[in-house]
């Protein structure tokens, strides 16, 4: 959030969606399974290795939306708010320029009339933004930078947090703005909603060893950065369904018991065994085929 003591207005990044803990009971005993809202609005997420059970909750139209507030501390009341379609949005910068900025999750950078919530300028980073913007000067040039990367949360949020942003397919970024500056990203990729699993038909699935490996995937975290479901929605890590790597079961355990792939950001789980290594494995294999069922196999697969 930001603070303007010129126009007296705190600009807060709003998000409303409930989360309810609780004990796992015996039907949720799985973290990655697909399931309706309960009558109580709330819909499983994942467990973790205490027993605990997190939910979303959703129980009016207004649970999963986003916006940015300027809300007068001393009155106690809304002064303007920008209602936004996307719900994992950026942090906030006001300036002594009667401006406030933000990115959102779409990818788009605003600036708004720090009095009005009048929208003045927006900008098409081409990857959803988190960060806060910041402000400097060198030379006598006030600049704007910010931030351009999708991640957080988002990785194991679901749809909701689902913009279309996929790993390595939108650069990340540092982008400074000043006044009069002309520059232009180059072009970039689009949001992509399309799955391009891979699959080996040759691979027999275990049902029962799939169940167990749904079960680890929440369990040990993989749920965190790879997605709710095997969805990956955040950008930070791969979708496993589309990972060649991940057809070979070797190459699977090196990755996840042995650490092969640390030095860019995928920590070794040594402490699991071998066995349930593979039934992770054979969950990954069980949702790429799923989806191949659904979206078709890869162009490359054909």
């Amino acid at each position: 959030m930001a603070f303007d003591p010129m126009t007296g207005l705190v600009y807060v990044p709003t998000t409303k969606l409930g989360m309810r803990w609780g004990p796992q009971t015996p039907e949720v005993d799985q973290p990655a399974q697909r399931e309706s809202p309960k009558s109580d609005g709330s819909q499983p997420l994942y467990s973790i290795h205490t027993g605990a059970q997190a939910s979303l909750v959703m129980v009016d139209s207004d649970d999963g939306t986003a916006a940015l507030l300027a809300w007068d501390p001393v009155r106690q009341s809304k002064r303007w708010e920008v209602r936004y379609d996307s719900f994992w949005n950026g942090g906030v910068l006001a300036t002594a320029g009667n401006l406030v900025f933000q990115g959102t999750g779409r990818g788009h950078f605003f600036a708004y009339d720090a009095r009005t919530g009048t929208q003045v300028w927006s900008f098409d980073a081409g990857l959803g933004i988190i960060a806060a913007p910041i402000t400097y000067e060198s030379s006598g040039v006030q600049y704007v930078a910010v931030l351009v990367g999708y991640g957080g949360l988002a990785g194991s949020g679901g749809k909701l947090f689902d913009y279309g942003w996929r790993f390595n397919e939108q650069p990340r970024r540092l982008l400074t703005f000043s006044l009069g500056a002309r520059a232009a990203l180059p072009p970039g990729r689009p949001p992509r909603y399309t799955i391009h699993a891979v699959d080996d038909l040759n691979i027999i699935i275990n049902e029962k060893e799939a169940a167990e490996g749904a079960h680890a995937y929440g369990a040990n975290y993989c749920v965190l950065c790879h997605g709710r479901d095997l969805e990956s929605t955040g950008s930070i890590a791969p979708d496993l369904r589309e990972s060649a790597l991940a057809l070979n079961p070797d190459a699977f355990r090196a990755v996840v018991q042995k650490g092969e792939l640390a030095s860019v950001g995928m920590p070794k789980f040594d402490d699991l065994s071998d066995a349930m290594v593979h039934a992770i494995y054979m969950y990954v294999r069980q949702g790429a085929r799923a989806a191949v069922a659904v979206h078709g196999p890869h162009d490359d697969d054909r």
